[in-house]
């Protein structure tokens, strides 16, 4: 075992970590940087990472327990915060020993895990060069379902870092990465309704990742229909009504479900990914619940 060689900053993700350190050590082969740290050479800490036993394990990163960088080095407690128990475990075992995290460890489509290319906030990176030498990748802002930043409001920008690029070696946040002229990513003009809804979308996610306490799916589906029932949107057999909730979306969300081209079909809100929330198994993705959830709340203070 190693001594330390980095520390870890706030909401930063293990990739961004590991890019840092690249470029400290100024080693640009990701194969060298990783015998040269953990013995071995492993597939790319990005994501949902694994390998955590032998990365955790050489002492690079301190003393610091596998469960405590699984839980807030990457976007783990996002994506299983609903998933079955089974499936939840299954998925941190993976990332223990070894063998991708594919969208179907959880039951969802890929796009659902990551998106392809990394974001960022530019009022992020000021503060961040001003607390330290260089800035770094948010783990909020890489969350599939977050398009702003959940501390500023502003929209987050595409940096030049794709998904391809992240599978073949470490890229640092820098002002090369992310360009002061980067494409902004779309959610409504300043002070329009779309724009609150997207803020509203990030901090919800946002708390997911610092979520501890333990959900089983089947408690928080009866959550859901007792509080449908209390809003008159379930039918007579007592099961959700569908349609209803989908115009109740609608009403309540308006054009900010056509952000997600997957939810809003034919100019109105999907009924399927909402059949699959409240009467399937327990597959749907963590931005499903956050839209369902922002719609019950509305109507719990009605």
């Amino acid at each position: 075992m190693r001594g330390q060689l980095i520390a870890h900053r706030d909401d930063e993700t293990l990739y961004s970590v590991m890019a840092r350190l690249a470029r400290y050590l100024a080693i640009g082969e990701t194969g060298n940087l990783h015998r040269s740290l953990f013995g071995r050479d492993v597939p790319v800490l990005d994501g949902m990472a694994t390998n955590l036993t032998l990365v955790v394990g050489s002492g690079v990163f301190g003393e610091i327990e596998i469960a405590d960088v699984a839980l807030e080095w990457t976007t783990l407690p996002y994506h299983v915060r609903y998933a079955h128990p089974a499936r939840r475990e299954a998925v941190i075992d993976k990332m223990r020993r070894g063998g991708a995290v594919a969208a179907t460890s959880l039951g969802v489509a890929a796009h659902h895990l990551e998106e392809g290319v990394l974001k960022f906030c530019p009022a992020c990176i000021e503060e961040m060069s001003e607390l330290h030498a260089d800035p770094w990748w948010r783990r909020s802002h890489q969350l599939p379902a977050v398009r702003a930043c959940p501390d500023h409001g502003d929209p987050l920008r595409l940096s030049t870092v794709t998904s391809a690029m992240r599978r073949n070696g470490y890229h640092a946040a820098s002002s090369h990465t992310c360009p002061p002229n980067s494409e902004e990513i779309e959610v409504g003009s300043a002070g329009s309704a779309t724009r609150r809804d997207h803020l509203q979308i990030a901090r919800s996610a946002d708390r997911l990742l610092d979520a501890r306490d333990e959900l089983h799916p089947d408690d928080v589906r009866e959550s859901y229909l007792s509080r449908l029932q209390t809003a008159g949107l379930l039918n007579r057999l007592g099961e959700a009504d569908v349609g209803k909730i989908a115009g109740a979306m609608d009403r309540y969300w308006g054009d900010t479900l056509r952000s997600w081209q997957q939810l809003h079909e034919n100019g109105r809100c999907s009924q399927r990914w909402l059949g699959r929330l409240l009467l399937g198994e327990h597959r749907s993705p963590a931005l499903h619940h956050l839209l369902l959830q922002g719609l019950l709340e509305a109507l719990d203070g009605n």
